[in-house]
């Protein structure tokens, strides 16, 4: 099963996609060709006595498996960057609120979870391409709305570079928005009150209490950050600045591709995606002034 798995991970075709848009290509690859994969996995040389339901979970944990052995490599670096100790103190963290161990633990088990691995590489890769370092020294150079606003909402009196592992760190934490825990007879989320806003902060602080069980907590303030991106930025004003930019920036990644190419006379690729979703900010929740500045920078920039 590893060597099935790997000949369909090494596909050319798949060569330069994400590790989530890879992945979703072979589980669309086994679900349109069950039927001959049924017939050949019942052959002696495969999986005779597992049967179908056996073979496909053998599957699955393989290319579990697979998933993690390209992505750990990545958390590995990531958290080591965004966890320096002088960075830390810089921002007012201790080093023992943010355990670098159980960090990379809690990450690796929601990996292990196609339910929520998801959303983990969608954060891994928004940092990995740089999308922060990119932007923000032009975002603080130009003292404009984003800059504004997390200097004023969220009082990030700092250099560029301080801000942007603040920003990192945050989008770490950010699929904790859709973290499922039991409360009583019940599991919850924040995801399931996002457009009730009492429900939402009484919600709250039960996340904050599991995490402090699950890796000794999160602060705050970096909390506050992470799950407040994925809330509409219209319908919740308060929403901080540092909450608006990484919403942005994470869904950008999710259509980045780095190894893209831009033909002759076409909008540079940022430049035509924020131009893109400076229409449908509404819909997707986005800040539109955020999508008009950072639309600017990638015009000026050719990005």
């Amino acid at each position: 099963m590893m060597d099935f798995v790997g000949k369909l991970w090494a596909n050319p075709a798949l060569q330069g996609a994400s590790v989530v848009k890879k992945e979703n290509q072979i589980l669309g690859f086994i679900r349109e060709n069950q039927v001959q994969l049924q017939a050949a996995f019942a052959l002696p040389a495969y999986f005779p006595s597992l049967g179908w339901d056996g073979s496909i979970r053998l599957l699955f944990s393989v290319l579990n498996e697979r998933i993690i052995d390209v992505v750990e490599p990545l958390l590995d670096k990531i958290l080591s960057n965004v966890l320096q100790a002088e960075v830390l103190k810089e921002l007012e963290f201790s080093p023992s609120e943010l355990d670098r161990l159980k960090i990379k633990e809690f990450i690796l088990k929601n990996l292990r979870n196609k339910a929520t691995r998801d959303p983990y590489i969608a954060s891994l890769e928004t940092i990995s391409y740089g999308l922060f370092e990119r932007y923000l020294p032009k975002i603080m150079d130009r003292h404009k709305v984003i800059h504004n606003e997390l200097y004023r909402k969220d009082r990030m009196n700092l250099p560029a570079n301080v801000v942007c592992n603040y920003l990192q760190l945050a989008s770490l934490f950010r699929p904790l928005f859709w973290h499922k825990f039991p409360s009583g007879a019940q599991e919850l989320s924040l995801a399931s009150y996002a457009k009730d806003q009492r429900g939402y902060e009484a919600t709250y602080p039960k996340l904050q209490a599991v995490m402090a069980q699950e890796i000794g907590g999160v602060p705050d303030r970096l909390l506050r950050s992470a799950t407040d991106s994925c809330l509409h930025a219209e319908e919740h004003p308060s929403t901080g600045g540092s909450a608006r930019l990484i919403a942005i920036m994470v869904n950008r990644a999710a259509e980045f591709d780095p190894a893209r190419k831009q033909d002759r006379g076409a909008e540079s690729p940022d430049k035509s995606w924020f131009h893109i979703h400076r229409k449908t900010a509404k819909y997707y929740g986005f800040d539109a002034r955020y999508l008009d500045e950072l639309y600017q920078i990638a015009s000026e920039e050719g990005w």
